[in-house]
């Protein structure tokens, strides 16, 4: 989603995306700004779980939980493009994804490279925020 249709709130953008990957999105979803700082409000569900981790106690548990969120991240994915919001996302992601996805090898090569680079960005965003902590720098 291009910053320009959120008015580079992020708050807003948040919103907006949940709104657009969910079937039965939740209707109390929302951005405020707080003292100038922009953030997502929602409200959680007394019904809503976490994930526990301490679950995924073997591989084959690992598998079958990846195997599951993958498919809602797909189906999330699927449903926010052109036919969530065509003046957003004027094309279909789905359809650039399989394009994209030309053998299993491909996307988990893809997948894997996609995750050790975001790592690395994670990594300097780190080494950043202690360095900023580190120097007295305001945060927020």
């Amino acid at each position: 989603m291009p910053a320009s249709s959120y008015d580079n709130h992020a708050g807003e953008r948040v919103a907006r995306t949940a709104k657009a990957q969910t079937l039965d999105a939740d209707v109390l979803i929302g951005y405020a700004n707080v003292a100038g700082v922009p953030f997502y409000v929602h409200e959680k569900s007394p019904f809503q779980e976490d994930l526990d981790p301490t679950a995924l106690s073997s591989a084959g548990k690992l598998a079958t939980a990846a195997t599951y969120l993958g498919q809602a991240l797909a189906s999330a994915h699927a449903l926010s493009d052109q036919d969530y919001d065509p003046a957003v996302v004027g094309y279909s992601i789905d359809k650039q994804i399989d394009a994209a996805a030309s053998s299993k090898s491909g996307l988990t090569s893809e997948l894997r490279q996609f995750a050790f680079d975001y790592a690395a960005q994670v990594q300097l965003d780190w080494q950043g925020f202690v360095a900023a902590y580190q120097a007295g720098t305001p945060l927020y």
